[in-house]
């Protein structure tokens, strides 16, 4: 201790918390007293305690064992280090570092290092830095060791006053709190990786003290600071960067994606009339006040913003004398945003007598003097009272966050709210505005942009698409409803009728039934054989109770309706309408609250006849997810319940919604304004554009068709299907006759009518089910053994129509390719064939994100997708009839399958696992090839051709490092290889290869079931889409191996399915790489002793996920 190198810096001490190396001695030798242990003060209970530290931990004896290293230390006998440690800026407490408190501002041992301290200072950084700062030896780490770090309560004499100044006073406090933390971690902790340690000591903090996620990632943000700036803080020489260290860099993104998915507790935000309020009162005794608050509501500035504000930074623009407004702009030069962006001016506006007062202060400062000094903090004081007092939680940050909000529901552009905030990102400003609280001007653009884009609304004019195959309408494919009616009449043979519609839709009869009402109560208590209906029904009771729309607020401005008078008289006359009372709505222009609106027109039917589609604005409050979602049959999975029905009897409910009544407390939900007279009506029946009508109708169809039945019953809305194979006919009878009765009983009616129905005998009801029949777009027919399908007449006519234009817009021609991927559906083609048609609905929908309007022209048609739309549309148009597909039965058993594929692909080439099963016997091969025999057999007669493309690829390869796989390979491995791919490609392209080779050449027989394991997720994702039977890609390699997929089940019944394996666990991965020099681009194949792969339960498949749900029973 006392050589001669440091002849003073260290004494002998009993307090832990003064030492700085500690010696573990015998206890014989020492007088340690148990009673005399320091305590906690009594205050102490008050706060929740921090994890156990240091000063905690229990006295240990090394007499006996071996000494530790001074960096693994179990414990210091009763050490005493953080005893200090006072409460952080979480609980408001002072702040103290270990040591003596001295008068020049430094925290020493004792006078000796105060000297040096002062001698540091005098001399700058001429003088090194103590014992403390350095290692001890070669194998010691007494630097990295916490317990030796040496930490000064204010600068630092060898750290310059430049340096010192780059952070806030605060922000050196709370980095010295939690070093001082650190120093004083426990012997548990000090026996962790440091990363690891610091970690769980503000975890255990943040447990302790029951933190928000934003406070532990302000603790996270803190304790890298401090580490990395520990020089500036201590006598160390070095920072430590966590930021290096991966599992601090994990847990620290971790913590800041909880933070920013937790709803902060923010203050409320004040409005304008409230703050005018506010300045009324300060106005004429505190002006200065009623400035300082105004100025912060004017310019959305923070406090800090205005206190800083100096005199040159203020500029006024007078203006004409009339003019009640006076323009000013401030430059903020010391504000948070200005540390970051540095200085930056924000325009805005005060009234003329706050202008006076400005100006007033500015003649009285000089023009480098802050503004409202010296009573800065009185006035903000004055202003957080008065605003508590204005509104119960507000807090000063709630004037900027009002005047932003303000500004933003004025339809300021993002644009100018950032600048008038001050900040640099969108970011920041929409969560300062709050996500989804108070939207953008830009972001309602965005909004009612995306409402076109995604969501077809009833009214033709403002349909718009995404992806799906459906049946379009006449108006989005360009066609007019009068021309589709008279092709389905000229192919259904009624050619008299053409001259009986008028030539305008306009003039087509509103189409209005006069129906009796839906008895609710009956529906209710009728038994069903799953509980689930009847809980599905009792959901939706909620939509027909008033209560549940209360709060709710919609648009106070009703439209006129486009109905006549006549029209509307109509609807009241059949119970559709009623005229609002005089003393619920009055004489006011504007709904009262408590009061929505409805949006009334009609759309065509190609009966000739106009249907009326009522649209409340109560759509637009009421979220999509508190709507039960309603589940059905695929497509595909009905036509395959429906295959060997040799019975199919369809009810459809006549003007359904019509029949279902809404109390009379709830029709002033649902208000509209006729145009002829200006008088207000309401409904008095569910609203056939609700969101939630879907979902009452169909749990109305649900109860009633939920009977004990062996039959089969297949629903939509106000659609019934009921079928039964031979054999079945007394079953099939006795179904619908119950299903009839039942209706009878919900006081609904029928078409085919109900009465009539119940009066048929047993022989007329089955010879009546054994007609074709047409239901939803596909017509079914019995050949003796199984039902055929094809297109329904009006599906076939719209497509025969559009397919005649010889010009579209984006909307008819996205319309167009919809239908048909639509009828595509019904038939048996290879949806695979129509991959240009799919690429071009991609490339044309993507026109509207680049200015052009859905009305407008399409501006280029390739060729390619010209005579796909023919060729395909044309074998549409035949309409043959077509057999239903034989239904899959996905699983993950590997014993229902005759072969288990695994397969991966890299840059360099392909590989697979094949695990075969061969008339009982169990075999496993092994495949590898590289990318190399396409080029080689096109260029195998020219040498120095060959030679020459190789050169130019193997250059271009090493300027640009290609990703395959999700690995990047070395670029001097990769030189030399020509046909490098990007994952998108070699995957399916390595699935089709081992497919091919399986089939060709191990002569997999017909029907037999192939399981293929990647780790290419999108091969497995495409199989579900559309058909669900084959797949269909929108890549090119993807596409084409599901059109060789879809080939082998439909001429050759060869099931493949595809599992998702992780590339980890794909045994494949070793065999698609490291091919070697020598390696020609030959497949090479092995057999191979069997080893073990994964099992097919432990990978991923979606249609085995929608096979289980399918067992499971749900609606």
């Amino acid at each position: 201790m006392n050589g001669a190198r440091y002849p003073s810096y260290y004494v002998l001490t009993k307090d832990a918390s003064e030492a700085t190396v500690g010696v573990y001695v015998p206890t014989a030798l020492t007088h340690y007293n148990p009673s005399k242990r320091q305590r906690a003060p009594r205050h102490a209970s008050r706060y929740i305690p921090l994890p156990r530290s240091a000063a905690s931990e229990a006295h240990q004896d090394h007499t006996n064992g071996p000494r530790p290293r001074l960096v693994r230390r179990k414990g210091w006998p009763d050490d005493g280090a953080g005893n200090q440690l006072g409460d952080d800026e979480e609980d408001g407490g002072p702040y103290s570092v270990p040591g003596n408190q001295k008068g020049d501002g430094y925290a020493d041992v004792d006078a000796n290092i105060s000297a040096e301290a002062t001698r540091a200072l005098e001399d700058l950084r001429s003088n090194p830095l103590n014992m403390q700062g350095r290692p001890l030896s070669q194998e010691e780490e007494a630097e990295v060791c916490p317990r030796n770090w040496f930490l000064f309560a204010a600068k630092p004499p060898h750290i310059s006053q430049l340096a010192w100044s780059l952070v806030r006073p605060d922000t050196r406090a709370h980095h010295l709190r939690w070093l001082t933390r650190i120093k004083s971690m426990n012997s548990e902790q000090m026996l962790m990786r440091f990363p690891a340690a610091c970690i769980d000591l503000i975890l255990s903090t943040a447990r302790a003290r029951k933190w928000k996620w934003a406070t532990t990632a302000k603790a996270f943000a803190a304790v890298a600071g401090a580490l990395r700036d520990l020089p500036l803080y201590s006598t160390q020489t070095r920072g430590i960067r966590l930021q290096d260290d991966p599992e601090w860099r994990s847990a620290f993104g971790t913590v800041q994606r909880y933070m920013k998915e937790s709803v902060p507790d923010a203050p409320p935000f004040v409005s304008r009339r409230q703050v005018e309020a506010i300045i009324g009162r300060l106005r004429l005794g505190h002006p200065r006040a009623a400035l300082f608050l105004a100025m912060m509501w004017g310019f959305a500035a923070r406090a800090c913003d205005i206190s800083t504000i100096r005199a040159k930074d203020v500029t006024l623009f007078p203006g004409p004398p009339t003019s009640t407004r006076v323009k000013v702009t401030l430059t903020i030069r010391k504000g948070k945003g200005a540390k970051t962006r540095g200085p930056y001016p924000v325009p805005s506006m005060l009234t003329r007598d706050l202008a006076a007062t400005l100006q007033e202060m500015l003649v009285q400062k000089k023009p480098s003097e802050e503004l409202f000094a010296p009573h800065v903090e009185e006035l903000r004081a004055l202003i957080a009272q008065e605003v508590r007092t204005e509104m119960r939680g507000a807090q000063l940050p709630s004037i900027r966050k009002g005047a932003l909000r303000c500004m933003a529901e004025a339809g300021v552009p993002l644009k100018d709210l950032m600048m008038i905030s001050g900040h640099a990102k969108q970011a920041t400003l929409l969560r300062y505005l709050g996500y989804g609280q108070q939207p953008t001007v830009e972001a309602e653009t965005a909004r009612d942009n995306a409402g076109r884009a995604l969501f077809q609304t009833l009214e033709a004019a403002a349909s718009v698409f995404r992806f799906r195959s459906q049946e379009s309408s006449c108006a989005n494919l360009g066609i007019a409803p009068q021309e589709v009616a008279a092709m389905v009449d000229q192919m259904s043979g009624f050619i008299q009728v053409l001259t009986e519609r008028p030539a305008l839709v306009k003039q087509w009869p509103l189409h209005l039934k006069r129906n009796t009402p839906l008895d609710m109560d009956t529906v209710l208590a009728m038994p069903t054989k799953r509980a689930s209906t009847k809980r599905f029904l009792q959901r939706i009771q909620c939509f027909l109770d008033p209560s549940f729309y209360d709060g709710l607020r919609t648009s106070r401005t009703i439209k006129k309706c486009v109905l006549t008078a006549a029209e509307i008289q109509q609807a009241v006359e059949m119970g559709k309408f009623e005229p609002c009372p005089i003393s619920d709505i009055g004489s006011q222009v504007q709904l009262p609250e408590g009061m929505h609106g409805v949006n009334v027109f009609t759309v065509p039917e190609l009966k000739g006849r106009r249907r009326l589609i009522t649209e409340p604005l109560l759509n637009r409050v009421i979220p999509k997810h508190h709507v039960p979602r309603v589940h059905y049959d695929t497509r595909l999975g009905r036509r395959q319940r429906l295959r060997y029905a040799r019975y199919m009897l369809q009810i459809d409910f006549e003007a359904y919604y019509d029949a279902i009544p809404i109390a009379a407390t709830l029709r002033n939900k649902f208000v509209f304004r006729a145009r002829h007279d200006g008088r207000y009506y309401r409904l008095r029946t569910l609203p056939t554009g609700a969101r939630w009508s879907v979902a009452v109708g169909q749990a109305v169809t649900w109860t009633i068709v939920d009977i004990d039945t062996p039959v089969t019953i297949t629903t939509l809305i106000d659609n019934i299907l009921v079928a039964a194979r031979e054999g079945q006919e007394r079953e099939f009878v006795l179904a619908v006759r119950t299903i009839v009765a039942r209706i009878k009983a919900a006081n609904l009616m029928t078409s085919p009518n109900r009465d009539e129905l119940e009066a048929m005998s047993d022989e007329e009801i089955l010879q009546l089910a054994s007609a074709n029949t047409v239901f939803l777009g596909e017509e079914y027919t019995w050949n003796g053994r199984e039902r055929l399908i094809r297109n329904s007449v009006k599906t076939v006519a719209k497509l025969k129509l559009a397919l005649q234009k010889t010009s579209h817009t984006i909307r008819s021609l996205a319309s167009l390719i919809s239908l048909i991927f639509f009828a595509l559906h019904t038939t048996q083609m290879n949806p695979a064939r129509a991959f240009k048609l799919l690429r071009a609905y991609r490339g044309i929908y993507r026109l509207t994100f680049r200015g052009y309007d859905w009305d407008d022209a399409v501006p280029y048609i390739d060729s390619s997708v010209a005579r796909s739309l023919q060729e395909i549309g044309g074998a549409l148009v035949q309409n043959p009839w077509w057999k239903i597909s034989d239904e899959r039965h996905p699983t993950t058993d590997e014993a229902t399958y005759d072969a288990v594929a695994f397969t991966d692909a890299s840059l360099e080439g392909w590989g697979a696992v094949l695990h075969l099963r061969d008339a009982g016997a169990t075999e496993m091969w092994t495949y590898r090839q590289r990318w190399t025999e396409d080029l080689e057999r096109q260029l195998g007669g020219n040498d120095g051709e060959a030679e020459r493309v190789l050169e130019k690829l193997r250059q271009y390869q090493l300027r640009r490092r290609v990703r395959s796989g999700g690995r990047f390979e070395d670029p001097d491995l990769q030189a030399d290889r020509f046909q490098a791919r990007y994952s998108a490609h070699a995957e399916p392209r390595a699935a089709q290869l081992m497919l091919r080779h399986l089939v060709e050449h191990h002569r997999v027989p017909n029907g037999a079931r192939i399981a293929l394991a990647t780790d290419h997720r999108a091969i497995v994702i495409a199989q579900k889409h559309l058909n669900g039977f084959g797949g269909i890609g929108r890549g090119y390699a993807l596409n084409k191996l599901f059109e060789y997929t879809y080939d082998l089940w439909y001429n050759r019944g060869i099931d493949v399915v595809f599992f998702y394996v992780e590339g980890a666990r794909n045994p494949a991965d070793a065999y698609s790489r490291h091919f070697g020099v020598d390696a020609t681009g030959s497949l090479e194949v092995h057999r191979v002793e069997p080893f073990g792969v994964p099992f097919l339960r432990h990978t991923w498949c979606p249609l085995c996920e929608e096979r289980r749900r399918e067992e499971g029973g749900e609606i």
